[in-house]
């Protein structure tokens, strides 16, 4: 059942609930006259639901939901540290977005869910924020970059960073209540752009944005540093292989940071 039918049916329950208790109590106060004060209450109960906001009790199950699944990751994520491989049940409730190599998360994810696509920048962003709304996940996972650092604007870092802070607001106006993961550039083993030697440093800033503007930030060098091997011949891209050691890597950090909330 989805989470917002849900909802509905738990209103309905309540409001028939409640409804029969004021009717239970009217009943008595017509043996026992006492009892409007107990009427009102239950009047004043009603119009309380009636102005409910299914937004906020959906949060709320969300919320509930959440804990309990960080539980259970916990003894998850233990299984999944022998065997990578059974990482991607784990990815729940959330959006990839990002460029070529995000995108081929989508081989062992739902399609629906990975949003990423080749040869896109942050500038595209803005072109998913429709779809991300409609889906309404709680973790979004944002991963671009290898393209970014070739566009001459953003061979300033300064410019970069503002203008992923504002295509992020734009993000997180849509989906307030989300979950923001920026992972790191990943780096190349070639370096047919000289940009590519400045992935260090646009990551160092990506850091200081995310703590400041209260983002995740994921660093995935040391895992591209201890499987180079399964990178591409192109030195840019990455086998399927290592994906695994990625998603795992984005699952401890969702993880890691959610546990602190409960």
């Amino acid at each position: 059942m989805h989470l917002k039918e849900r909802v509905k049916e738990i209103l309905l329950m309540t409001i028939a609930l409640a409804v029969m208790t004021v009717a239970g109590v009217m009943v008595l106060s017509k043996e026992n006259h006492t009892d409007l004060d107990q009427i009102r209450k239950g009047r004043a109960y009603l119009y309380a639901l009636e102005k409910q906001n299914v937004g906020s009790i959906e949060k709320k199950i969300k919320e509930q939901n959440q804990k309990k699944e960080t539980k259970e990751v916990d003894q998850e994520l233990l299984a999944v540290y022998k065997d990578q491989n059974k990482v991607w049940p784990l990815f729940k409730d959330y959006v990839i977005l990002g460029d070529s190599r995000a995108a081929d998360f989508n081989q062992f994810l739902s399609q629906t869910n990975v949003l990423a696509e080749k040869n896109k920048t942050i500038s595209d962003i803005d072109t998913k924020l429709t779809k991300v709304q409609s889906l309404s996940p709680s973790r979004i996972i944002v991963s671009y970059g290898l393209n970014d650092v070739s566009v001459t604007r953003w061979h300033n870092i300064n410019l970069y960073i503002q203008d992923f802070e504002g295509a992020l607001k734009r993000l997180h106006k849509v989906c307030p209540d989300a979950t923001i993961y920026i992972c790191s550039i990943l780096p190349t083993l070639k370096f047919p752009d000289p940009s590519y030697h400045k992935i260090g440093s646009y990551n160092y800033a990506l850091s200081r944005m995310c703590q400041k503007d209260g983002y995740v930030y994921i660093d995935n060098t040391d895992i591209a540093n201890a499987h180079r091997d399964l990178y591409e011949p192109d030195g840019q891209h990455l086998t399927g292989a290592f994906y695994k050691y990625w998603g795992f890597n984005i699952m401890k950090a969702i993880h890691a940071h959610e546990k602190r909330k409960v």
